[in-house]
């Protein structure tokens, strides 16, 4: 059980109930939600942020035709990133430009996505008409 608040709640049943409905949070809007549910809400400290950020890890995929020496070390950089990271951003891939903004469109669409956002707003948080749209 978690405690928020004055609220007890069970966050991995809520979980996993909020997942059963394949709605995701535009279901969540199209009902008429007025509070954010608590299996979004982290308390600040949870979420405390390390002095020493460090940038995702990008791979170059741009030596291809180089060889089989560096084909070893990108795919030792890839399985690095893997580990250390579970992702990466993959640099100089080749695929054209327009093929990325059409499917980073096809996923804005999907309306089966989900979206997360946190950031702590004080001491008087905005009202939702003052977010951007993308972030309402």
């Amino acid at each position: 059980m978690v405690t928020t608040g004055d609220t007890e709640h069970d966050r991995v049943s809520e979980l996993r109930a909020f997942d059963e409905t394949k709605d995701g949070v535009k279901g969540l809007v199209d009902a008429g939600i007025t509070q954010v549910p608590h299996i979004f809400v982290r308390p600040p400290d949870s979420m405390a942020c390390s002095e020493d950020r460090v940038d995702n890890p990008v791979i170059n995929l741009g030596c291809a035709n180089a060889g089989p020496a560096c084909h070893k070390e990108t795919a030792q950089n890839i399985g690095q990133a893997l580990e250390k990271w579970g992702f990466f951003q993959v640099i100089n891939h080749g695929v054209p430009e327009t093929l990325l903004e059409e499917v980073m469109g096809w996923g804005r669409a999907a309306a089966d996505s989900r979206d997360s956002i946190f950031c702590t707003m004080g001491p008087e948080p905005p009202q939702p008409e003052e977010l951007t749209e993308a972030c309402r």
